[in-house]
Order: C-alpha cells, then sequence, then structure tokens
C-alpha cells in the first residue's frame, strides 16, 4: 500500500475531519461506480466524521464525560469497516440488506470482537489499541475512572465537583490523544479498498 502525501500530513482530529470529507468524494463520485462495498464504506465515512465533529464540540466545552463514550463508539465504527475488508462472502451486501451478520467469518474464524482488534493492531501495527478497547468500557460504563471525575481527594479531603466538573487540560488533551489514534485507523483500511476497489474500475 502506498501512502498518500495527505495522509501523512494528518496530525488532529480537524485534520480527518476533512480526510473523511475527501474519501466519501472519493468512494461515492471519483471512484465511477456504486455497489454496496462503496456505500457502506460511504454509511461507514458519514458515522465516522459525524462522531469526530460531535466529539470536537464537546472537548470544546469541556464536557469530558459526554466525550468519552466517543472514542468507544469510533473504535467500534473502525471495527465494523475492517470486519467488512476480511470477511468472507458478502458482508457490506448482508449488513445493507438489513440481514444478520453475526455469523460472518475470516480463514475460517468468527469476527467477533477480540478477533477483529487482534487482526487490526497486527494490520496497522499499533497494539496499543488493543488497550483503547479495553480502556473504552470503562467510558461507556459507570467505573473508577470516569466517577472519579466527578469526586477526588485534594489534601486529604474529599471534593464533590460542581455539575460542570473540574477536569484538568491534561484529561482532555488525553482524550483527544486516543480519539486520534483511533481515527488513523482508518487510513490503512480505506487505503486497502482504494486499492481493492481501483481495480474493478481498471
Amino acid at each position: 500500500m502506498q501512502n498518500d502525501k495527505e495522509d501523512l500530513e494528518i496530525s488532529s482530529l480537524e485534520d480527518m475531519v476533512t480526510y473523511f470529507s475527501k474519501q466519501r468524494n472519493f468512494f461515492i463520485r471519483e471512484l465511477g461506480f456504486i455497489s454496496y462495498d462503496t456505500l457502506f464504506i460511504n454509511a461507514v465515512i458519514v458515522r465516522a466524521y459525524q462522531l469526530n465533529k460531535g466529539f470536537i464540540s464537546l472537548v470544546s466545552t469541556g464536557n469530558y464525560l459526554c466525550a468519552c463514550p466517543l472514542v468507544r463508539i469510533q473504535l467500534e465504527t473502525v471495527l465494523s469497516l475492517w470486519a467488512s475488508l476480511i470477511a468472507d462472502g458478502n458482508y457490506t451486501e448482508r449488513m445493507l440488506l438489513g440481514k444478520s451478520v453475526d455469523k460472518s467469518k475470516h480463514n475460517g474464524n468468527y469476527l467477533s470482537n477480540s478477533y477483529l482488534i487482534r487482526t487490526l493492531c497486527e494490520f496497522i501495527n499499533k497494539p496499543s489499541l488493543k488497550e483503547l478497547w479495553d480502556k473504552g468500557n470503562n467510558y461507556l460504563h459507570p467505573s473508577y475512572s470516569s466517577i472519579s471525575k466527578a469526586i477526588h481527594q485534594e489534601n486529604n479531603q474529599i471534593i464533590l465537583e460542581n455539575l460542570e466538573g473540574n477536569l484538568g487540560k491534561s484529561d482532555l488533551e488525553q482524550l483527544q490523544k486516543e480519539m486520534l489514534e483511533i481515527n488513523l485507523a482508518y487510513i490503512p483500511i480505506l487505503r486497502e479498498y482504494k486499492d481493492i476497489l481501483s481495480k474493478i474500475v481498471k
């Protein structure tokens, strides 16, 4: 796979918003044909784009607790795109026709979340995505890491935050780094799809 110059220049979620807009234009217009694959890719890109826009808006207002679940949702969206790329058979067709894909396989393996995250980490050479997947459970469900954002200790005293919270800048910066790392996983998958679908046109 060849790296596009614009792919290498992505360093923020705002860059990813622009990237998704360009990718959607390629798969829907420039590629020159419509298929179940391109329609599914379009749906994923729209979802990823909107998740980023919502995340950016929430972070700008310091709304950590509403922003952090979007990190896990974005990773699940990446996994759905990855599953569509590697699945044996007509995965995207079944998805778009509202049929079950629960029994879809790749090389004889069911596409469980654990299988998808492991193989994606190998494909993009980013084992840290597995850590973000595990960490994402805390973002979706009440846990120490989420509850502690409303209750903390200071000078051996328990401090209850007001409704607006009192998150440090580092909390939001870390969350943005995690979201960007997940977003970057889209690039090699979409590049692979580009290579495959462009050959069909030729």
